[in-house]
């Protein structure tokens, strides 16, 4: 099956779901299947106002289920910005995803491309707890301990915690 019937009952959805979750206040969005999307079902872009789809979820056995889903979760980031709040999974963002029926995690499976060879430790200066990744980060200074932002500064941002990276290890046989 393509996804062209798929994305036809995504819109009536939106539609249905824009009425019964969001009172008619999420605004119209552009949907788009984006086939190198594998570790997200969707997300979210305000301008253009857009989501985007995953690929390569919509083509597996789950893909009717998770897509209805996550375009809810992508309609509520919409709704939040539309009314000049703030979009990301804030107190707020899970709060009114509970009570809408709407998930705010997924654990979809993917595969991954390819197991990496090496892997980037790094560590949080604050609590010490350490991370593994199999690419190095571009740009450290953005990734902080979320752990840390959580406990100490209401899970915003907090440069105190920008995680430091330790070392690269290779990776045990497959």
């Amino acid at each position: 099956m393509g996804t062209a019937p798929l994305l036809d009952e995504l819109a009536t959805h939106f539609a249905a779901a824009n009425k019964n979750k969001f009172e008619g206040g999420v605004p119209h969005a552009e949907m788009v299947v984006n086939p190198r999307l594998r570790a997200l079902a969707a997300r979210v872009q305000y301008e253009p106002r857009r989501i985007e789809l995953s690929g390569y979820h919509l083509t597996q056995p789950y893909a009717r289920h998770v897509a209805f889903k996550a375009l809810e979760h992508e309609m509520l980031h919409l709704w939040l910005h539309a009314r000049g709040l703030n979009p990301g999974h804030t107190p707020l963002f899970k709060q009114l995803a509970k009570e809408r029926d709407i998930p705010v995690w997924h654990a979809l499976p993917y595969p991954q491309n390819r197991p990496s060879s090496v892997h980037h430790v790094y560590a949080c200066p604050g609590c010490g707890n350490t991370v593994m990744r199999g690419r190095r980060l571009s740009d450290v200074r953005r990734s902080a301990c979320g752990a840390c932002c959580r406990r100490h500064n209401g899970g915003r941002f907090d440069a105190r915690f920008v995680m430091r990276f330790v070392e690269s290890v290779a990776s045990a046989a497959r």
